[in-house]
């Protein structure tokens, strides 16, 4: 059962605890020990504009591993998110991305392009013991950090703002930690269609 948490500082976020149905949790993790996920090795403190370098689950790739299940059961919640959030999806598609991130990789303090609605960062699996969630900032320069927690299959949510800063600290970390990010945008206003699951 979703649990849901409000908070205001830095800003406005939420956060919910068992975002993904268990079964569906089951099958994301399931999912990591067979697919090639494309690995972050970047340093630069950026996911990258090179699209072919990431792994997106668009229709190709949801239909190529019968993963229906998962685009399906965030559909069936838009009602919830557009009453929760306060936001409009209509014309929406689904980019879901799969990051698999090694030690090296960090993500500076960033703020998400508006057309993308609403951002959710599911925190799915870790191998280290560190707290390895997201990190939010009041400016680009970092200052008055605020690190979530990481709990599995728990979702931090926000409306990007022209000050919803965020990103991940550069510290040492062992293995993968494992992400899905979840937007949805406009497919008419969204450039990479081969980025989205459409319904």
């Amino acid at each position: 059962i979703m649990d849901m948490n409000q908070f205001k500082v830095p800003w406005e976020h939420w956060i919910i605890n068992n975002f993904f149905p268990k079964e569906i949790f089951n099958l994301i993790c399931e999912h990591l020990k067979i697919c090639f996920l494309k690995t972050y090795t970047n340093n630069d403190g950026t996911r990258g504009d090179f699209i072919q370098g990431r792994t997106f689950l668009n229709n190709e790739y949801v239909e190529k591993y019968n993963l229906q299940i998962v685009p399906n059961w965030i559909l069936s919640k838009k009602v919830f998110f557009e009453n929760e959030f306060n936001i409009n999806l209509d014309n929406f598609g689904l980019r879901m991305e799969l990051t698999q991130d090694v030690n090296g990789f960090w993500n500076k303090p960033h703020l998400d392009k508006l057309d993308k609605r609403i951002s959710i960062i599911v925190y799915i699996k870790k191998d280290d013991t560190k707290n390895l969630a997201s990190y939010l900032y009041t400016n680009e320069y970092g200052h008055n950090e605020l690190q979530i927690e990481w709990n599995e299959n728990s979702a931090l949510i926000f409306v990007p703002k022209p000050y919803t800063w965020h990103g991940f600290k550069q510290i040492h970390f062992v293995g993968n930690r494992n992400l899905i990010i979840l937007n949805l945008p406009n497919i008419n206003n969204w450039i990479l269609k081969n980025t989205l699951w459409i319904p």
